[in-house]
């Protein structure tokens, strides 16, 4: 069964207050996508992501800004996340705060996913927006990458810049390309495989100002109950989804157990694994599957020795990641270095 994608109030509120600066009328956007103004006026409620994408196309064409989303940015505030983005201030460090993202995304809206994509000793904290209109997913991906950036800095305080930032789009025609390297403080690219922020893995570690424990679990709660609730209407995001990305975000050169994954999606590990059958898969098949796609990546990406490879996706030791590797398929680390390099010659 397919659900509507939807997105949040705080969403539709950025854009349209960044379109009023542009001299735009609110008014005619809002009719033009039939999203009633009272609406508005409550953050807990949702907007289809058609109408959202009728809004923002119109915002964007008559703003004449050709970086809509980019500048729309600027307008982050505390509340500019919802309750999502008060978890992540509560967290330890920008580690737990991903894992709490992945956990709890579906509440700030289902237009688009967060990923975690290891490459060397870097992670690139990835934005993938489910819309395929091309214009509105560049200033979609622009405007979100930026929004974490600028959360990061004015309202958790944290002053650093990643390594890079990527898009994946081509390279906007406009005159003034330097704003973007002006927002980020580091090298952007474009026409990248993914749209995100390159940080080095000591990054992950950062610790937060603001880390409050008790309230973290108060607002857990109340996530907790939100989720339940859209569950009743909304499609929730799959469960396979949410432990791959928690895998791969604590495999640092261990193995996080099925009981651990469990913990962080506040539930059971009998549960967890009810769920993962109700979808056709198993904790196993999952931690094998991002084990070879991550022995993969680094085999063709890096220049990393198969025994530092093989500490990284959780081996104890360099000979039983080469016995398992040609299990998953059919060669050695070495073999499949030499054959994936070779085909991007």
């Amino acid at each position: 069964m397919t659900h509507a994608l939807v997105s949040s109030v705080q969403s539709i509120k950025r854009y349209l207050k960044h379109a009023e600066s542009c001299g735009v009328d609110s008014a005619s956007l809002l009719t033009k996508a039939k999203i009633c103004a009272d609406t508005l006026e409550d953050n807990t409620n949702r907007i289809p992501t058609q109408n959202l994408l009728t809004f923002l196309q119109s915002a964007i064409i008559a703003s004449k800004d050709p970086c809509f989303g980019l500048n729309a940015s600027r307008l982050i505030q505390m509340d500019t996340f919802d309750i999502l983005g008060y978890i992540a201030l509560n967290c330890a460090n920008l580690r737990e705060a991903m894992e709490q993202v992945m956990v709890y995304e579906s509440i700030s809206g289902t237009s688009g996913v967060t990923e975690i994509i290891p490459f060397d000793h870097q992670v690139l904290i990835r934005w993938k927006s489910s819309v395929e209109d091309p214009l509105i997913q560049r200033h979609s991906e622009e405007n979100v990458i930026a929004s974490w950036f600028r959360y990061a800095q004015k309202i958790v305080n944290i002053d650093d810049s990643p390594s890079e930032v990527w898009f994946s789009h081509p390279t906007p025609e406009i005159e003034n390309l330097e704003i973007y390297q002006t927002i980020f403080h580091c090298p952007v690219h474009f026409d990248q495989p993914y749209s995100g922020i390159l940080i080095t893995a000591e990054q992950l570690e950062t610790p937060f100002p603001q880390a409050n424990r008790d309230m973290l679990k108060l607002l857990q709660q109340q996530a907790e109950q939100q989720l339940q609730q859209q569950e009743t209407t909304e499609q929730k995001k799959p469960v396979t989804q949410q432990v791959n990305n928690l895998i791969r975000l604590m495999i640092n050169n261990s193995i996080p157990s099925k009981e651990l994954i469990a913990e962080q999606l506040s539930v059971s590990s009998r549960t967890l694994q009810r769920q993962l059958e109700s979808e056709g898969q198993s904790y196993k098949q999952l931690l094998q599957k991002i084990r070879q796609e991550m022995a993969e990546h680094y085999l063709k990406n890096t220049s990393l020795s198969v025994e530092t490879i093989s500490q990284k996706v959780g081996f104890a030791d360099a000979r039983s990641f080469q016995r398992s590797f040609k299990q998953w398929t059919g060669e050695t680390p070495g073999r499949n270095r030499q054959k994936m390099q070779k085909n991007t010659v």
